[in-house]
């Protein structure tokens, strides 16, 4: 859903067969060198591709060899216009494909390649970043839902009857795609609302969707719209807080992350339970409540431990207690943690690891304990 020019159609690419050389291969090589062949290439144009030129043989984008042809709508180094256009109209499909994914590829091109017979093909003309606007304007009633979905991604500052067009449309993708838009209107926000399932989760992950119209969505059954809404930084608090207590795992693991869940929410979804990576994320906030930082202290993931560990709001008593970790991760974290008890420092200034030593020494709370060793034991640091 995504805003970003280029490549609606690469993954629909298919091979034509029987061909001597491998068309996958090479449309998978111009594809990923879009400024120039590799040497290997040179099997292809017959001669060394460090300076890539049209090959000597290549007459007006008709060469017998279907390989030749495909690597040169591939790659279209110093291809005139001409070619171009002959390329276009080509027999073989994968041509045509890999001619309109090439980002360069002139815009004349892009406008026959739009009007291509296959989808596939239209599609990744439409999706090219060099294609203009008004081409993608001109295809707004085409008969793929491909080609109508990516219009709806990739339009810039559609009018009023486009939003009319897009929200009628037959099709559900071309809803989603629709709703997903930042720029959505209001108006047209709310209709997408009452809209089946699959366009109500499109529209509860547009960043920009109103705080009235997630109040709207969170009272859905829908499992996976509840679950973007509870990833959407706009939820009010009030309804992350209810969707922390939701039976649905993802749901929870979302709330904890989400940075404008309250503290408090944390702890019921700690407690109904959560994802490593989701626990992981949240001991990490600066805001972690203590409750959660204890249930994190003893958590048997190293991950979830650690960022308890170096989290300067941990309770002293969790912080002693995690000096004595088996894991040097954890008491590294410790030994570095301004908020550290002496107790605790002065038990990991003689820990059998060296970076948790070290780390004590670069502990600002540990300067008293240096200055009592110093004491006791001379101008030698431990």
């Amino acid at each position: 859903m995504s805003a970003t020019r280029g490549g609606a159609g690469s993954n629909q690419y298919r091979a034509q067969p029987n061909t001597q050389l491998s068309a996958t291969n090479l449309l998978t090589q111009a594809r990923a060198h879009p400024t120039g062949p590799s040497r290997s290439c040179g099997q292809i144009w017959g001669s060394d591709c460090r300076t890539p030129v049209l090959p000597p043989d290549f007459r007006h984008g008709r060469h017998p060899a279907y390989p030749r042809r495909l690597a040169v709508a591939s790659h279209l180094y110093e291809v005139p216009e001409l070619h171009q256009k002959a390329l276009a109209h080509d027999p073989a499909t994968a041509i045509r494909l890999a001619l309109a994914n090439n980002q360069l590829c002139q815009p004349a091109t892009l406008d026959t390649l739009s009007a291509d017979p296959e989808p596939t093909v239209r599609a990744a003309a439409i999706s090219n970043r060099n294609c203009p606007q008004q081409i993608l304007t001109s295809r707004l009633n085409d008969p793929s839902t491909a080609v109508r979905r990516d219009i709806a991604s990739f339009l810039d500052s559609p009018s009023p009857q486009i939003w009319e067009s897009w929200l009628n449309d037959k099709a559900t993708a071309v809803r989603m795609e629709a709703a997903h838009r930042p720029d959505c209107p209001v108006d047209i926000m709310k209709q997408f609302a009452a809209d089946c399932p699959a366009v109500q989760r499109a529209l509860a992950a547009n960043p920009c969707c109103p705080t009235d119209l997630l109040r709207t969505l969170v009272n859905t059954e829908d499992t996976d719209t509840l679950r973007t809404v509870a990833n959407n930084r706009n939820s009010p608090p009030d309804i992350l807080e209810r969707l922390s207590q939701s039976p649905n795992q993802i749901t929870r693991d979302n709330v904890a992350v989400n940075p404008q869940t309250p503290p408090a929410a944390l702890v019921p979804a700690w407690e109904l339970g959560l994802s490593d990576w989701a626990r992981a994320a949240s001991a990490t906030r600066r805001d972690c409540p203590a409750a959660v930082l204890r249930l994190a202290a003893t958590d048997p993931d190293t991950k979830v431990r650690s960022p308890a560990a170096g989290h300067p709001s941990c309770p002293d008593d969790i912080l002693l207690a995690l000096s004595r970790d088996l894991s040097s991760a954890v008491r590294r974290n410790v030994a570095s943690n301004p908020e550290t008890p002496p107790e605790a420092l002065g038990r990991l200034l003689h820990d059998r690891t060296p970076d948790v030593r070290e780390a004590v020494l670069a502990n600002p709370a540990a300067k008293h304990l240096l200055a009592m060793w110093q004491l006791v034991h001379g101008a030698n640091q431990p």
